[in-house]
Parts: structure tokens; sequence; C-alpha cells
């Protein structure tokens, strides 16, 4: 908590001093910008560095605290992932694209597997790969079809 109050004064005192010295820059007064500039951005650099810190912080405690939390608050972002690549992700580019543990994404979809939201694909060269049928491109246009034939029988 007081991490995050240290960055967002810091974050605060950062860009007020960036305007004072725009200011004085444009009022043309300024003596010494460079400094008055440097400061700022250290202080600005500073603050956004701690309130990185104290969120990312955060967020591995909610995760270890609460596992499954974690895990279903990171399902959205894996089913916009695999509809994103053609319906078919590995844990590997899950877990590098959305910044989890390797292990969080493999849990996550092999929990979508057991579920039948996906099917695990073992490539040739041995991959493990999520196929995720419902998001492959021409899904929708091959269920409305099939919809069709059997709403003609």
């Amino acid at each position: 908590m007081i991490q995050r109050v240290i960055g967002w004064l810091m974050l605060a005192f950062g860009l007020l001093g960036f305007a004072s010295e725009l200011e004085d820059l444009l009022a043309g007064s300024g003596e010494e910008p460079i400094f008055g500039l440097t400061l700022a951005a250290i202080f600005t650099t500073g603050g956004a560095a701690l309130l990185y810190s104290a969120a990312r912080r955060r967020r591995r405690a909610l995760a270890s605290a609460d596992p499954a939390r974690h895990l279903r608050h990171l399902e959205p972002k894996v089913l916009q992932l695999a509809q994103e690549r053609a319906g078919r992700i590995s844990a590997v580019e899950a877990s590098a694209v959305l910044g989890a543990p390797f292990e969080d994404a493999r849990k996550l979809l092999e929990t979508l597997t057991s579920q039948g939201a996906c099917q695990i694909v073992v490539t040739e060269e041995g991959a493990v790969v999520y196929r995720f049928p419902e998001l492959e491109p021409g899904a929708r246009k091959r269920d409305l079809l099939e919809g069709g034939e059997r709403s003609s029988e």
C-alpha cells in the first residue's frame, strides 16, 4: 500500500515538474531546463516503476492465494488469443503472450480441455497444441450449415 502511495506521489511530482518546466520554457524564463526536465523524468519514471512493481506484486499475491481464481481471470485472455491464432495455441504461446507462468497457462488449457472447449493435438514435431474448433476460421459458417442441414431433415 505504501509503495503505491509513494509511486503515485512521485508520478504526480514528476508530471508537475514537467508542466512547470514546459511553462518556463514557453515563457522564456527557464534558466536550467535540462536539470528540471531530468529531475521530472526521474520522478515520473520512478513513480511509474513503483506502481508497476506494486501491481505486479499484488497480482502474484492474488495468484498464490487463490490459484483457481487467477486461472479463471486468464481464461478470457486465452480464448481471445486462441481466436487470434486461428483456434490453435500452445501453452508456451499462451504463457509468453499473457505474461503468465508456463505452468498456469498449461493448467488452464488442460482445464479447458476437460471442459470440452478444446482438444489436445500433438504435432509431427511432438509439440502439444490446443485446438479450439469453435474458434477456427469458418467454424461459425460450418455450424450454421450443419444446423441448417439438421433442421431440414
